[in-house]
């Protein structure tokens, strides 16, 4: 299984609660989708938030579905959060070994993906 980690785009820092991309998150998220275009993903996996689906869509469409997990949210505690990723990286396992698997989250989430799933991991 391959694993490509994507940082969520640019937010809209205006709205407080669960922001979505700003326009800037917008345009860089289309130039990453044109981008990454020749990249086979089979599957796309992000957290709950408005800025995270709204990066999947302008990077997948409608060719893929969207996995939308909780697991892959900050939450107060790190060591909560590092259960939750590590618990989703095992039913990821799940999937078929030839799988291409992107994964839009946050930083923090991310570096605990790449440090428990470092064989096939790229940071975009």
């Amino acid at each position: 299984m391959k694993l490509y980690l994507k940082k969520k785009f640019s937010i809209d820092s205006s709205v407080k609660k669960n922001p979505p991309l700003s326009e800037k998150g917008i345009r860089e998220a289309r130039l990453f989708q044109l981008m990454m275009s020749s990249l086979p993903i089979d599957f796309c996996f992000t957290d709950s938030s408005v800025a995270g689906i709204g990066s999947a869509m302008l990077l997948v469409g409608d060719k893929l579905e969207i996995g939308r997990d909780s697991r892959l949210e900050m939450k107060k505690s790190t060591e909560l959060v590092e259960k939750n990723v590590q618990s989703f990286l095992s039913d990821l396992k799940e999937l078929s070994s030839s799988a291409v698997v992107l994964i839009l989250a946050e930083e923090n989430i991310l570096s605990i993906i790449e440090k428990n799933f470092f064989d096939t991991t790229v940071l975009l």
